[in-house]
């Protein structure tokens, strides 16, 4: 059976987290200015079609981008090993297979706490910037707050996945003549 290269693996993953951001950021922008009018424009359905999902799109990217980062710092914490190689592939995987489930969970998780909406903020941004550009900006930075919670969530859901893909692949590539080691206590 011919596997792939960590180096292959690990470009897999750069490349997966530059398209999870730039698909995030890309989502962010079009939901918070509202300008899924523009393929709207241009091909009606299309721009339909961007408008239902934009936001379930921009969830999903900012779970996978912060799920792919604790992959990708799990994996440089661990070191080079068998194991770890084998974890970082088992890992990706599950969580391609789990994204719609984790970005249900992180969304809602990240929906509790902080948020944009108390009235100081806006007021503070009306105040600086006056108030045709506070709509503009509180959509923003309430999105990006937003994007933000859920990428953090992700994070540490990619931590959890690689730890438990680490302890299933470590117990794979245990070597079976090694002794057992000596109780601590």
């Amino acid at each position: 059976m011919r596997t792939m290269s960590d180096s292959r693996v690990r470009r897999v993953v750069r490349w997966l987290t530059i398209l999870s951001a730039g698909l995030g950021v890309l989502s962010l922008l079009s939901f918070s200015l509202a300008a899924h009018i523009v393929p709207r424009y241009f091909d009606p359905p299309i721009g339909a079609w961007w408008n239902a999902h934009e936001f379930w799109l921009m969830e999903g990217a900012a779970v996978m981008f912060g799920v792919l980062i604790g992959l990708r710092i799990a994996r440089r914490m661990v070191g080079d090993s068998a194991a770890a190689r084998s974890a970082l592939v088992w890992s990706l995987l599950s969580a391609i297979m789990a994204l719609i489930p984790l970005t249900r969970w992180c969304a809602v998780v990240a929906r509790i706490g902080w948020g944009v909406g108390d009235s100081a903020m806006r007021a503070w941004i009306a105040g600086r910037f006056g108030y045709d550009r506070r709509v503009f900006l509180d959509n923003v930075l309430s999105t990006s707050v937003y994007f933000t919670k859920t990428a953090c969530f992700g994070l540490l859901v990619g931590l959890v996945i690689f730890g438990l893909a680490l302890v299933a692949a470590g117990w794979i590539f245990r070597d079976a003549g090694a002794a057992e080691p000596e109780a601590v206590f």
